[in-house]
């Protein structure tokens, strides 16, 4: 008799084990939530400004970088300008993240016989950050740097070979989408 309770109390604990231990398996679905606030990817655009004296004597050079998989450069022959000479590229990256751009800026042709030259350093950029389900969850508010001048074409040629109007932006996120110093 004791040997049946034994062997009773045996499928029993086997029973009970076996239902524990399906009853905890793993139901989390790991696809991200369209709800999450929590910011994954940020998108930055960058739109930058041209004088027509630049598009027309400037060789103009951008380089973009998001630290892992996008290196690249863009010239203004590479980009369709809009009506103001403007033009945007957006670059996106995971966080945290640095995204840099370049600009460098030679001359095609001397420009010392111009009286009034238009150029401008200015640039603007807006980024938003994303959940990992693709969803924005932040927009910021438009940045801007730079300044626009008229100088007259031999002091802007003399800018242009001391590399003056060459620069370089780097924008830092830690992995809550902050931007750091």
């Amino acid at each position: 008799m004791k040997k049946i309770l034994m062997t009773l109390a045996a499928l029993l604990c086997c029973w009970v084990t076996t239902t524990v231990f399906t009853a905890c398996g793993d139901d989390d679905d790991n696809t991200p939530r369209a709800d999450d606030t929590k910011p994954a990817k940020i998108a930055m655009v960058f739109h930058f400004l041209n004088t027509p004296e630049m598009v027309e004597n400037f060789n103009i050079e951008y380089s973009f970088s998001n630290g892992l998989d996008v290196n690249k450069t863009v010239t203004l022959n590479d980009v369709t300008l809009e009506a103001d000479k403007s033009f945007k590229v957006t670059l996106a990256a995971n966080l945290p993240c640095t995204l840099k751009f370049s600009r460098k800026v030679t001359l095609k042709n001397s420009i010392t016989e111009m009286p009034t030259f238009s150029y401008t350093e200015k640039i603007s950029c807006i980024y938003g950050l994303y959940n990992a389900a693709g969803k924005q969850v932040f927009t910021s508010a438009t940045i801007d740097t730079g300044a626009s001048s008229s100088l007259n074409g031999e002091k802007v040629t003399k800018l242009v070979e001391a590399g003056r109007l060459d620069y370089e932006h780097v924008y830092t996120f830690d992995a809550n989408g902050n931007q750091l110093e």
